[in-house]
């Protein structure tokens, strides 16, 4: 009987997370159903993460296409493994226990090319993960690091245009608005039904304020809401110009309106109205709707925009960044960026981070004055590279677009968006003390499914839901809105 309620257990949660129904806050689970009695925990066993490249080019023996990879030998988890292309090129992700000898090779008959190697403990790979013959492999990479929640991804919505980049979810997490890029408007899904439907912009390139259905953006790259959800601020990238919608029933009862910036590119503080930006991208709110922090992506600086009620009303100020592209820490007047992609602060706007082009997770504390900014890292250590999973101080990223904060503060979650995934970084106070994992994705394409299984195509925008429960993310070249739930591993 123990057993046969056990079974009933495994089923019903497994229903759940295909449903839709895993959900998440932090880092407990809840499979929304009723309580069933479940068999006694299985005996903990260290599991990490592997990726591996390879090109087999000059290899003996192999066909330099088609060659399907395949496990020799081994307890390998959730494989996802791979053909290598036409060049010789063969890329997989697997989890395996710690310790786990394993032998990948190639279906007959190639099989008796083979690669062996104990998982996370092979002394002769500097990076401790993974070890081929360099006669045969060019290229390995390892991922290592313990994962307590993997993302259970569904696709939401998909009839909304090619090629969107803004997005952020409604606070009552019954709306996520979208910016498609390409066709210049602005649209929102109903997250109960999947309807899409129109909120500002004609479809034309431009710039015209106005009633929603007659105003005219260029590139919309970014977007926020207000904590009432009636506001909507879009960094409208080809205009140069910080824009905000205040949302009526229809896109006619809708007024967009500027808040700053000239439309000239370049790099001006001072009033809203005489202020220059050049290709703003991210943007978020802070201290109660009253500031709205600017992620200025071609001037590689944060900007701090202190709200009036006109942009003349509104002051425009550096937060860091020197302007000058690359990277270092320390005083905001001293700090540089590269084309700074993503921001999220604080509620209270004491803590801002901000990811982009160097492959680092940046933390900002403001100061009274630029000077008196600090700028540290959180985690990256700077190579545009596949994803290593781990602490901050090792963890790697390539090209991050956007990054959202849960409302405690205590954890990020980024679209690592040239690796196709998305990232959790549970915070510490040091990079050392950061914990680094990928909660879904892994190489590019799409497919519903959990943790590594599921595939995104360059996913940009990312919004948390209310109460932290679920994750929306804009799969950007799939012109998708896709959705995670939580599954506790």
């Amino acid at each position: 009987m123990k057993r046969l309620l056990g079974l009933l257990g495994v089923l019903l949660f497994l229903y759940g997370c295909g449903s839709g129904n895993c959900n998440f806050s932090g880092s407990s689970f809840d499979s929304g159903r009723v309580p069933v009695p479940t068999p006694p925990p299985a005996p903990v066993t260290e599991d990490i993460g592997i990726r591996f490249a390879a090109s087999f080019r000059d290899a003996v023996n192999l066909p330099i296409s088609r060659a399907q990879l395949v496990v020799v030998s081994g307890n390998i988890k959730a494989v996802s493994l791979g053909e290598t292309d036409a060049d010789g090129n063969v890329e997989c992700s697997f989890r395996a226990a710690k310790g786990e000898v394993i032998t990948l090779g190639f279906e007959e008959p190639y099989i008796a090319e083979q690669f062996t190697f104990t998982a996370g403990l092979n002394a002769d790979s500097a990076d401790g993960g993974v070890y081929g013959y360099r006669k045969d492999f060019s290229g390995y990479l390892p991922f290592n690091a313990l994962v307590d929640i993997v993302g259970c991804v569904s696709t939401l919505s998909d009839g909304f245009g090619y090629s969107p980049y803004g997005m952020c979810a409604s606070h009552d997490g019954a709306t996520v608005y979208i910016a498609v890029r390409t066709s210049h408007v602005i649209k929102k899904i109903d997250v109960a039904s999947g309807a899409v439907s129109d909120v500002a912009g004609t479809g034309a390139s431009g710039f015209l304020d106005g009633p929603g259905d007659q105003a005219k953006f260029n590139e919309i790259w970014g977007m926020a809401i207000s904590s009432d959800d009636g506001v909507l601020y879009v960094s409208d990238n080809g205009n140069n110009r910080i824009r905000k919608i205040a949302l009526g029933a229809t896109p006619a009862a809708s007024t967009v309106s500027t808040v700053a910036g000239t439309g000239a590119s370049g790099f001006l503080d001072g009033p809203g109205d005489q202020a220059k930006f050049n290709a703003p991208y991210g943007i978020c709110l802070a201290e109660n709707d009253s500031v709205l922090y600017v992620a200025d992506w071609s001037n590689n600086r944060i900007r701090k925009i202190a709200l009036g009620a006109t942009p003349a009303a509104s002051a425009v100020s550096t937060v860091a960044g020197t302007g000058a592209s690359g990277f270092l820490d320390g005083p905001g007047d001293q700090a540089k960026f590269y084309s700074i992609a993503g921001i999220a602060a604080s509620a209270d706007g004491s803590v801002l981070y901000a990811c982009g082009a160097n492959g680092r997770i940046r933390k900002i504390v403001p100061g009274a004055s630029q000077g008196l900014t600090v700028v540290s890292t959180v985690a990256g250590e700077g190579y545009a590279s596949p994803q290593v999973d781990g602490t901050g101080d090792v963890a790697r990223f390539n090209y991050m677009r956007a990054l959202c904060l849960t409302a405690d503060g205590k954890v990020l979650y980024v679209s690592d968006t040239d690796n196709h995934c998305i990232r959790r970084v549970v915070l510490g106070d040091t990079p050392q003390e950061t914990m680094v994992s990928t909660i879904a994705g892994s190489f590019g394409g799409r497919e519903d499914g959990t943790g590594i299984s599921a595939k995104f195509n360059m996913p940009r925008g990312i919004s948390l839901s209310a109460g932290n429960s679920v994750l929306y993310v804009l799969d950007s070249d799939n012109s998708a809105l896709r959705r995670i739930t939580a599954v506790k591993q």
